[in-house]
């Protein structure tokens, strides 16, 4: 967030409203840089502990149902059951299964969100498992548990 305004309390309010770097005005090129090196460098290291940690078998059960899922659908799912409100934006799920943010991508994950719901559809589950939030990302709706 880049902002004039540089009160203790618009600060506070700055990044409980969501902001990760929160700039007063006026700042200095090398600042900008360096607050974008720093987070790049959190987002890297995010994306890194994802990778890290699926080890979910390649057939998923859910509830009754065994449900065979691919690397990339296994990322999605992880990361949005393990996401606050089981809620995330386009490009985290994006950065999740490792591809560059753009308008590409975008219409990939939109495709493998499909492929995925349809998964889940076929397996005999009638209610939606992922909810689409316009404009923000992808919610899982479906109750799932995973192990580590």
């Amino acid at each position: 967030m880049a902002t004039a305004r540089n009160s203790a309390e618009a600060r506070v309010a700055g990044y409980e409203s969501g902001a990760d770097i929160y700039l007063t005005k006026p700042f200095s090129s090398a600042e900008l840089l360096a607050a974008i090196g720093s987070l790049a460098r959190r987002l890297s290291a995010q994306k890194m502990t994802y990778q890290a940690h699926l080890h979910l078998p390649t057939s998923t059960l859910v509830g009754k149902h065994a449900i065979d899922l691919n690397k990339n659908e296994l990322a999605i799912l992880k990361g949005l059951a393990e996401a606050p409100s089981q809620k995330l934006p386009y490009y985290r799920l994006i950065e999740i299964v490792g591809d560059e943010v753009n308008e590409v991508s975008k219409a990939t994950l939109d495709v493998r969100i499909s492929r995925l719901k349809k998964k889940f559809t076929d397996a005999g589950i009638l209610n939606p498992a992922i909810k689409v939030n316009r404009a923000e990302g992808y919610q899982l709706v479906l109750e799932l548990k995973l192990k580590n």
